[in-house]
């Protein structure tokens, strides 16, 4: 091999020093002339030429190019979700429903998103760019009914609301009606419903009340935000209360009742 790269050199790019291109396209021309000069030269010490060899011997066993363009991939591990989802980069792909909570394998490239159980390719998905939080769904991945979705549906996500209090149950019930698929704000609603947990119930509630006053479809972020807000708020006022105990409190009659003011 390298001696033919050298031939090769010799015989074309000695040849094309002295001459003068003004594209690339003009440079690869005069190449492809010369290299097939270079194949069609009879050898000198056996018969034939390199173009015979490749035609006659080896051109057979050759077999076509991909139809597609070699594309980069990288490969990460995830879960399926309760909504039957995977996630990359912000972006949610559909799963066929009876992986929910299955470790899979997904193969990313610039243009596709291929999830693979067990080294077995079970769907793929045009990636998505722009905006965070957008679904690929494919509808034939969906369930026949909630219930078998997993042990999260609507009516319990709804339920859990109702008990905190009708404002959670709003921000809950316009979350799982605004998607085509519902299982789609599954994770969400129950990232919402889950503060409670971290603040309590009054406070969600309260946060809710609120956002569903300035916004039209509140999300997990913005209840958070009024939530960690509310908190602030309240903790300045204690503080401020909390100050005032020690002052002193003059009487009703020190501020006109005494005759001797």
């Amino acid at each position: 091999m390298l001696k033919v790269v050298g031939k090769v050199t010799s015989s074309i790019i000695a040849r094309l020093r002295k001459e003068e291109f003004h594209s690339v396209k003009e440079a690869n021309i005069k190449i492809r002339k010369y290299l097939d000069e270079f194949n069609a030269r009879s050898f000198q010490k056996r018969d034939g030429s390199r173009k015979e060899i490749f035609e006659n011997e080896e051109k057979m066993f050759l077999r076509p190019l991909p139809k597609e363009l070699y594309e980069f991939a990288v490969w990460k591990k995830a879960t399926v979700q309760y909504n039957y989802h995977v996630a990359f980069d912000k972006m949610y792909y559909s799963v066929p429903y009876e992986y929910i909570k299955q470790k899979v394998d997904i193969r990313i490239t610039k243009n596709i998103i291929e999830v693979y159980y067990k080294h077995q390719r079970i769907c793929s998905h045009r990636r998505l760019y722009g905006y965070p939080g957008q679904y690929s769904t494919n509808t034939d991945h969906m369930p026949l009914n909630h219930q078998k979705a997993g042990e999260w549906n609507g009516d319990r996500l709804r339920n859990w609301a109702n008990k905190i209090g009708p404002h959670t149950y709003k921000v809950i019930d316009q979350l799982l009606n605004h998607y085509r698929a519902e299982q789609q704000a599954y994770n969400g609603c129950r990232s919402i419903l889950k503060l409670a947990d971290s603040y309590s119930s009054r406070q969600l509630e309260e946060a809710c009340e609120m956002a569903l006053h300035h916004l039209a479809l509140p999300r997990y972020k913005n209840i958070k935000l009024i939530i960690a807000h509310n908190q602030d708020v309240r903790k300045t006022m204690d503080e401020e209360t909390s100050d005032e105990s020690y002052a002193i409190i003059r009487g009703s009659s020190y501020y006109g009742e005494n005759e001797n003011e």
